[in-house]
C-alpha cells in the first residue's frame, strides 16, 4: 500500500500535476518565521472558537480585537498604547498618524501593519502581548502551505544552481579518480 502511494505520489510529480495545499495547524507562539510563505485560512482559540481570515492583516487585527475584547486586557492596551516604537515610528497608538500602514483593530487603537508576516507576528506577540501578561499560548493558527508544481520547482534558478554545483563536484571527483587511477599505493618493494 505505502508502494502504491509513493509511486503515485512520483507520478504526480513527474506528469507536472498540481499537488493540492495542505494545511496545518501551528500555535501562535510558535516561532514567527515558521509562517513566512504560508497562508492564514483561520484562526483557532482556546474556547473552541474558530474565525476565518484571508490575509495577514485581517488575522493580526482579529486576535488584538479578541484580545481587546477582554476588560482587563483593554485596560492593559490603554496603558501601552502610544509606547511601543519601532525603529523610525510608532506601532501601537490611539490614531494612525504618523504610521504607514495603520489598522484600527479596536477603537481608538491602531497597530501600524505595513511589515512581513514575519515582522508583524512578532510586534504582536513580543512587543505587545509579552509586557501585557496576554496568555496567548492557546491561540492557534490554521495555514495553508504554498502550492507548487513540481515543473515549477525544475526549473527555478536555485534548481539550477544546485545542479551545476552537483556538475562540478562529479567532474572534480572523475579528476580525482583519474589521478588516483596513475599513482601506485602500494609501491613494491
Amino acid at each position: 500500500m505505502i508502494d502504491r502511494q509513493i509511486d503515485s505520489f512520483l507520478l504526480r510529480l513527474e506528469t507536472g500535476e498540481q499537488l493540492g495545499p495542505s494545511e496545518t495547524v501551528l500555535p501562535l507562539s510558535t516561532m514567527a518565521a515558521y509562517f513566512k510563505g504560508k497562508k492564514p485560512v483561520a484562526i483557532l482559540y482556546p474556547d473552541g472558537m474558530e474565525v476565518p481570515v484571508s490575509t495577514w492583516k485581517k488575522a493580526a487585527a482579529q486576535i488584538l480585537r479578541h484580545c481587546a475584547e477582554d476588560e482587563q486586557m483593554r485596560g492593559r492596551l490603554e496603558t501601552i498604547r502610544g509606547k511601543v516604537f519601532g525603529r523610525n515610528r510608532l506601532l501601537f497608538s490611539d490614531s494612525g498618524r504618523g504610521m504607514d500602514v495603520p489598522l484600527e483593530f479596536y477603537p481608538d487603537m491602531f497597530l501600524e501593519s505595513k511589515f512581513d508576516t514575519e515582522t508583524l507576528l512578532k510586534v504582536i506577540t513580543k512587543r505587545i502581548f509579552d509586557p501585557i501578561g496576554y496568555d496567548y499560548s492557546g491561540i492557534r493558527l490554521k495555514v495553508e502551505n504554498p502550492v507548487l508544481k513540481f515543473s515549477e520547482i525544475e526549473s527555478s534558478s536555485e534548481t539550477e544552481g544546485i545542479r551545476e554545483e552537483i556538475s562540478e563536484e562529479k567532474l572534480q571527483e572523475e579528476e580525482i579518480s583519474e589521478d588516483v587511477a596513475e599513482e601506485d599505493f602500494f609501491p613494491t618493494m
